[in-house]
């Protein structure tokens, strides 16, 4: 007996082919949902997603109980798409936590709700309310940790700003709580990092973050000594010491102490304040400062800093009457191969911002080793202070500028043995029992030769979201201040977790194309500016003497002015000609780059689409053709 061997229609088959694919998707989803829920990869390029492996050294070190407590109230998912996301991945990085310390954190979730016992715990905690924007109650998003000794450690509010941020806060607050006792950082110079309270005057937010994990203090040590309590002194621009200070600073080093110095040839914090009564002559390095260097084994030239032309920062300058930006090569935005990869300080870091740095140079005959953390491109010079400090044309200075193809070093980490700045024995009047003319072991130094940039508009910006304004930064400095301060104490479980994901990440191949343009047309550009004052000054003197004189101007001398008239005028014309090129030559770029970005993907599938579509019909022809 023969089955019958019914026919299936085309459309009956798609139809069952959709609905077999359908169940066939649905059933990978159930399937990957069930038992690859812990699994994932993470494609962006600077691992944002990937816990580092000083987070899994954290949590695999923690020996006494943690307990992390996250306060989410209901209505977050309600606020913004963006802030619930944010929401779901905190909770997925924190449970992640709980499943690597191996039991040893703690989690618990609280839900505060309006004049609940939880919420006035998480007051209690240090918790920040946030607005929720529709008159309803406030919100409450933060993290509260507390160990078996009862310290207490908290993140406020987790903003979305800080989303690139996110492990590092969770991380710090588990090691703070896991090593309860926090190295002292003493704090000696001129720069007001640390506020006035008596004028109001906040602490820098350097200072703010070296407080999330370091003991601060401001150290004045005009006895010789300094503290025995401090671990590492930071030295921010070291200017107008006494000889009994800086003997202090010279013996903490030779007994082995660590230093992080900013000394810097032209501190703009204090050279841009001058006329309005601040302390102008902090600026500059002076002779004591440089004698502490010398004993370091390195010297920093006092009266120039590196301009660069590859890591100029874009400003706003006038130019022949109308703003436009341009890079000013005295302000670098130090990227890539300007930053050390080869060194934990600096290997994570994206960007470094800094003003008006100086170069520093390692002296010969000396046993100290210095090793760059930061320099300049090739496309460098040296730029006179004088220059920098009566407030330069940023245009005219990049006209001028001449590349001298060589790099400086504006950061370095400086090993022993060192030997004293002070060899013929201490100052008058103090102790001499206990001088020492060369350091002991663990003594190290990390100079950086830019003190602006532990300034807050050195490396970030105020936002205002839901009422506050939060600090965000466009530049890693604080990341690279903290880096270097756990560097020296030996804690380096937190330097990988820092300057991932910035939100300001440069496109270098459009940048270089953008600069490429500029340089067509700028030195053109201030050729033509400079014609068209001369020509200014030229009818302005003219004038001047028929004025003064009484006599009126010859044929000539209006002839003069009437060539000189029609000659400014075809030079503005020529002007906004070059400027208009300018213009258009970065916007080509700019719209380059953005159809790529935006078509790029979408024509290479459909170019494989059709490619595939083509293959498939040649070979079902060359079936037929062989059937």
């Amino acid at each position: 007996m023969r089955w019958p061997n019914p026919r299936i229609d085309r459309d009956t088959l798609a139809v069952l082919g959709i609905a077999l694919a359908v169940v066939l998707f649905l059933s990978l989803n159930l399937l990957a949902s069930t038992t690859l829920g812990r699994v994932r990869v993470d494609l962006t390029e600077d691992g944002r997603y990937t816990l580092s492996e000083g987070t899994r050294r954290t949590l695999s070190r923690i020996e006494e109980p943690v307990t992390l407590r996250l306060y989410m109230s209901e209505g977050l998912r309600e606020v913004s798409p963006r802030l619930a996301d944010h929401a779901g991945r905190v909770r997925d990085l924190l449970e992640r936590y709980v499943r690597l310390s191996g039991g040893a954190i703690e989690l618990e979730v609280l839900r505060p709700e309006p004049f609940s016992p939880e919420e006035d715990q998480a007051v209690a905690d240090g918790l920040r309310a946030m607005p929720a924007g529709n008159g309803r109650d406030s919100l409450y998003f933060g993290l509260s940790g507390t160990n078996s000794t009862d310290d207490h450690e908290a993140i406020p509010l987790f903003s979305p700003e800080r989303t690139a941020f996110l492990e590092y806060d969770v991380t710090r607050l588990v090691h703070a709580l896991a090593n309860p006792r926090k190295p002292v950082v003493g704090i000696l110079g001129a720069l007001p990092m640390t506020g006035n309270m008596a004028t109001g005057e906040k602490p820098w937010r350097v200072v703010e973050l070296m407080r999330q994990s370091y003991r601060v203090r401001s150290v004045k040590p005009d006895d010789g000594e300094v503290d025995p309590e401090i671990d590492i002194l930071l030295l921010a621009q070291p200017h107008g010491l006494s000889d009994t200070a800086r003997y202090a600073v010279d013996q903490f080093l030779m007994r082995g102490g660590r230093i992080l110095a900013f000394a810097d040839p032209f501190a703009e914090v204090f050279g841009y304040r001058q006329e309005a009564g601040g302390n102008g002559t902090a600026a500059r390095l002076d002779a004591g400062t440089q004698a502490l260097l010398e004993g370091w084994g390195v010297r920093i030239e006092p009266d120039t800093v590196v301009a660069d032309r590859t890591h100029a920062r874009e400003v706003r300058s006038r130019v022949g009457g109308r703003d436009t930006v341009v890079g000013y090569v005295g302000w670098l935005a130090l990227s890539g191969d300007a930053l050390a990869t080869d060194d934990a300080v600096t290997a994570n870091l994206s960007q470094l911002a800094l003003k008006s740095a100086g170069a520093i140079e390692a002296r010969d005959g000396t046993s100290a080793r210095m090793t760059p953390l930061a320099r300049s491109s090739t496309q460098s010079m040296p730029l006179s202070v004088e220059i920098v400090a009566n407030f330069p044309n940023p245009a005219k200075l990049l006209s001028d500028f001449k590349a001298e193809d060589r790099r400086y070093t504006l950061a370095a980490r400086i090993d022993g043995p060192f030997q004293t700045a002070f060899p013929d024995g201490p100052p008058d009047g103090t102790d001499e029992s206990g001088h020492k003319t060369g350091s002991g072991e663990g003594a190290h130094v990390i100079l950086v030769a830019d003190a602006d940039m532990l300034a807050d508009d050195a490396w970030t910006q105020s936002r205002q979201r839901n009422g506050e304004s939060v600090s965000v930064p466009y530049a890693n400095n604080g990341d690279f201040v903290v880096n270097a301060l756990d560097n020296l104490s030996g804690g380096s479980d937190l330097i990988g977790l820092r300057g991932r994901g910035l939100d300001d990440r440069p496109f270098t191949m459009l940048e270089r194309m953008r600069q490429e343009a500029e340089d067509r047309y700028r030195s053109r550009e201030q050729r033509l500016i400079e014609r068209i004052n001369e020509g200014k000054a030229r009818i302005r003197e003219l004038r001047r003497r028929e004025v003064e004189t009484g006599v009126v101007m010859t044929d000539a001398q209006r002839e003069e002015v009437e060539r000189l008239r029609e000659d400014m005028l075809e030079a503005r014309q020529a002007l906004r000609e070059v400027q208009h090129k300018l213009h258009e030559d970065v916007e080509r770029v700019r719209a380059v780059a953005r159809a790529a970005n935006i078509w790029g993907m979408p024509a290479l599938v459909i170019v494989f689409a059709v490619a595939h579509g083509a293959l498939r019909r040649r070979r079902r022809q060359r079936s037929v053709t062989g059937s």
